[in-house]
């Protein structure tokens, strides 16, 4: 099949006869690689969403926003500059202003992360991990929002 055309059914439900001289519909919505590192994200937070201890809980959600901030951050600078910060959040700070209350949100858990991996998972209480899985939730919606719409459409609080 050529590149940049479908197959288009000319007959119904009387079995295929397909057409080839259409072009093919552009994709609506966020680039694949964008959209794949979101529905990652998606798959991720589902997986905290079921984590008993709330420790795995906080994990598998900062994970998750994680993957969400490379979405975002796929889709409005994907090859960052030479010597530009590594940290995502950094980034998404000056890639993504609108996001910068976000990215300052994640930061500030960063220590909770490292201190959990580290071995300290009794610093996680289970309502803190439910606040933070539901913060995570938001920000995933506001990252498809954004890969979707115009950035002016999203609202940049945390």
């Amino acid at each position: 099949m050529a590149r940049g055309f479908a197959p288009t059914s000319t007959r119904g439900g009387r079995g295929p006869v397909l057409s080839f001289g259409a072009p093919a519909p552009a994709p609506a919505g966020p680039p694949s690689r964008s959209a794949a590192l979101l529905r990652r994200a998606d798959a991720l937070l589902a997986t905290a969403a079921g984590a008993p201890a709330a420790a795995d809980r906080f994990l598998e959600a900062y994970v998750a926003a994680l993957r969400g901030a490379g979405a975002l951050l796929d889709a409005v600078d994907p090859t960052p500059k030479r010597g530009a910060p590594r940290s995502a959040w950094m980034r998404m700070q000056s890639a993504a202003p609108e996001f910068s209350d976000w990215a300052a949100y994640f930061a500030a858990h960063s220590s909770v992360r490292a201190a959990i991996e580290a071995g300290s998972g009794d610093r996680m209480n289970s309502a803190e991990a439910d606040e933070f899985f539901t913060q995570v939730g938001r920000f995933l919606h506001r990252v498809e929002d954004r890969l979707i719409t115009s950035p002016d459409a999203v609202p940049q609080s945390a």
